[in-house]
């Protein structure tokens, strides 16, 4: 590591990379959330449904 610290350009260019990675697990985080959260509203409606009889009698 004291190679790195000593090369400039190495530095700036890990901290490039390292930034990059937290914008990116960032963005990660904010698409699994809301995919979560459009699941579990999928599921909560899914399972709330009322079946209701037709004509005949037989559940839809």
């Amino acid at each position: 590591m004291n190679i790195i610290d000593s090369n400039e350009e190495g530095t700036r260019a890990l901290g490039y990379v390292f930034a990059l990675l937290s914008a990116h697990r960032d963005v990660i985080r904010l698409v699994w959330e809301t995919a979560q959260g459009e699941w579990v509203y999928a599921t909560r409606m899914a399972s709330e449904t009322e079946f209701h009889e037709d004509e005949d009698g037989a559940d839809q």
